[in-house]
């Protein structure tokens, strides 16, 4: 299992020495300090990485993505959400779901898994209009058809499926959604 956590100046004092028996690996993501939660677990002789991010939303939920996407051949995840920003925890849980990885998320009080929650549904045709979208933003429907090899009726189809999960824009633009699901198809 690996255990993702977001550290803080006050998590070193709040955290509980790691079960090495249940827990594989610790990935810490912080945005800076990390010093003191590294030293905390290099003492309990557990495998750690930390992922350094800056505190933008867009930015967590990419290197999240990224590293779920790299790491989830049969590990599974637990999420660590106690006392974390809001900002880390939207942008966790939308890595989670738009990887469509399943994990526990941990809250004070309460868990939720990821997959009670719906992911989004795309497919290989949704995934060539998104490249093409990503690359070029300014296109008219037939120049998307052309460069996606996707017959005009079945294009304006996938295109309103985008809108409607809220991944494309009427104007055919990637919503931020839409770039982060991007990011996460083509890796």
């Amino acid at each position: 299992m690996i255990e993702i956590i977001f550290s803080t100046q006050e998590l070193v004092d709040i955290i509980k020495p790691v079960d090495v028996n249940v827990v594989d690996k610790i990935v810490v993501v912080a945005s800076s300090n990390t010093e003191k939660i590294e030293e905390f677990l290099k003492r309990q002789n557990v495998k750690y990485e930390v992922i350094t991010v800056k505190e933008d939303f867009e930015d967590i939920a990419t290197k999240i993505a990224r590293y779920i996407a790299k790491n989830k051949g049969g590990e599974e995840f637990l999420v660590n959400l106690i006392n974390v920003q809001p900002l880390f925890v939207v942008a966790s849980l939308s890595a989670f779901l738009l990887t469509k990885t399943d994990a526990e998320i941990v809250f004070s009080y309460y868990s939720i898994r990821v997959k009670e929650i719906l992911p989004v549904k795309i497919n290989k045709k949704h995934i060539k209009i998104l490249r093409v979208l990503g690359e070029q933003q300014q296109l008219t429907l037939p120049e998307i058809s052309e460069k996606t090899g996707l017959p005009l009726a079945t294009l304006w189809r996938r295109l309103n499926d985008l809108i409607n999960e809220e991944i494309a824009t009427k104007d055919y633009k990637l919503t931020r959604k839409g770039r982060l699901v991007k990011v996460i198809v083509d890796n």
